[in-house]
C-alpha cells in the first residue's frame, strides 16, 4: 500500500511525533511511505525521518503570507495530481493538512480515475485551539472518506459536526516503549527521593497560547505554598510565542526562582530520567504524547484537566484535576505517603501499553486505509 502522510512541518511536536512513528510501524509492514511538508525544514528542531520513508516539500521555503502559501499549495496539487493519484491512501493532519485536502478534492473532482482514499486526524483533542483552526479542520469532514478523532472529543463544535457520538471514530495515538528499560535506578531513587532529598517536578510543553503553559507556573506557586517540610525544584522545558511572557511570570514570582527552562528538549530520555514527578495536560482521559513517555519510563504522572466539565471521567489512572490547588494537595499527599512501592506507576505503565502502543495504532489505521 503507499501511503502519503500530509503534515505542516517536521518540528517536534506531538502529532508529528506520532506521524513519524506511524510511518516507521507502516514500513516495517512493508508499506511505502511518503510525507509531504509545507516547507523544507532549516534547522535542527525536526524529527528524523526513519530510513525508507520519502519526503516531499510544496515549497523551498516559509511563506510570509498565509494566502499565498495556499495559493502555492493549490497549484503544487494541481502541477502533482498524476503523482497524488498513484498513492492508495492520502492521511493529513492539522490545519493545514485539512486544506490540503480541500484543494485535493477540487482537483480530483473532474477526475474520472480511481482516487486515494482520503483520512483526516483531528489531533487537538481537548486542547484550546484557535477558533478558526478548529472550524477549518471540523470542516474536512465534508472532503474526507474518514476523520479520525484521538480521543472521546468534547469540544462544542465536534458537537455541531458530529451530533451522533457513534459516527465518531477513535482511533488512540500510540508510542514506543522502551524495550529494555532499566528501572532499577528509579526504583532506588523513587525510595530515597520522598525522604528529604529535593523533588523535581517536570513538565515538557509548547509555549504557545493553546497549552497555556501559565498554568504549570501557577500550579508550581501552590506546591511552593503547601511544601512545608519537602523541597521542590520545577522544570518546565519547550519553546514557543509565549517565551518571554513566560520568562516575565517566573522573574516577577520569588516563589518560581527554582523553575528552570531547558528550551527545545532534543533528549527525551535523559530528561524524563532527570525529574521524579510529571506534569501533563489530560483531555477526556488522553494524558498526551509527552504524558504517555513519561509513564513509559516509569515516572510518576499527574495532570491538568482541561476538558470542559471539570472532573476526569473514565480509566485514566494519571490523577487529574482542573483545581490547580487541589492538584498540588493531592501531588503533596502522594510524597508524603509513607507507603511508597511500585504499584502506582506500573499501575500507569500497564493502562498506557494497553491502550497507547504504536502497534496498537497502526493496526487500527491499516483497518481504516482498507476499509
Amino acid at each position: 500500500m503507499r501511503i502519503l502522510q500530509v503534515l505542516p512541518s517536521l518540528n517536534r511536536g506531538g502529532a508529528e511525533q506520532v506521524v513519524v512513528l506511524h510511518s516507521k510501524a507502516l514500513l516495517d509492514r512493508s508499506h511505502e511511505v511518503t510525507i509531504v511538508t509545507e516547507a523544507t525544514d532549516s534547522d535542527g528542531s525536526v524529527f528524523d525521518l526513519p530510513t525508507g520513508v520519502k519526503r516531499l516539500s510544496v515549497s523551498s521555503g516559509l511563506s510570509r503570507s498565509r494566502i499565498y502559501s495556499f495559493v502555492i499549495l493549490f497549484w503544487w496539487i494541481f502541477g502533482n495530481r498524476k503523482k497524488l493519484l498513484s498513492f492508495d491512501v492520502v492521511h493529513a493532519h492539522l490545519t493545514y493538512g485539512a486544506i490540503f485536502v480541500f484543494f485535493l478534492r477540487l482537483n480530483f473532482f473532474f477526475c474520472s480515475f480511481r482516487r486515494p482514499k482520503i483520512v483526516f486526524t483531528h489531533h487537538s483533542s481537548g486542547m484550546d485551539a484557535p477558533f478558526l483552526s478548529n472550524v477549518i479542520q471540523f470542516s474536512a469532514k465534508f472532503f474526507v472518506d474518514d476523520f479520525i478523532f484521538v480521543s472521546r472529543e468534547k469540544h462544542f463544535l465536534s458537537r455541531i459536526f458530529f451530533p451522533l457520538l457513534d459516527s465518531r471514530k477513535v482511533i488512540l495515538n500510540g508510542i514506543e516503549f522502551p524495550c529494555n528499560l532499566d528501572r532499577s535506578g528509579f526504583e532506588c531513587r523513587q525510595k530515597g527521593i520522598f525522604n528529604g532529598e529535593v523533588i523535581t517536578i517536570g513538565a515538557l510543553s509548547r509555549l504557545t497560547p493553546d497549552r497555556n503553559p501559565h498554568q504549570y507556573l501557577d500550579l508550581f506557586e501552590r506546591l511552593v505554598d503547601f511544601e512545608n517540610d519537602l523541597k521542590f525544584d520545577f522544570v518546565l522545558g519547550g519553546y514557543g510565542s509565549l517565551l518571554e511572557e513566560v520568562k516575565t511570570q517566573i522573574k516577577n514570582s520569588f516563589k518560581l526562582d527554582r523553575v528552570a527552562l531547558p528550551g527545545l528538549i532534543l533528549e527525551r530520555e535523559k530528561f524524563f530520567r532527570r525529574i521524579d514527578i510529571y506534569i501533563t495536560l489530560v483531555a477526556n482521559d488522553y494524558p498526551g504524547i509527552s504524558g504517555l513517555e513519561a509513564i513509559s519510563f516509569g515516572v510518576p504522572t499527574f495532570g491538568i484537566l482541561i476538558n470542559d466539565h471539570g472532573f476526569q471521567t473514565g480509566s485514566c489512572p494519571v490523577p487529574s484535576f482542573s483545581n490547580l490547588c487541589q492538584l498540588a494537595q493531592h501531588i503533596i499527599d502522594f510524597c508524603k505517603s509513607s507507603n511508597h512501592d511500585l504499584s502506582f506507576t506500573r499501575r500507569q505503565l500497564d493502562w498506557a501499553k494497553r491502550n497507547y502502543s504504536i502497534d496498537k495504532m497502526c493496526e487500527d489505521y491499516l483497518a481504516c486505509y482498507k476499509n
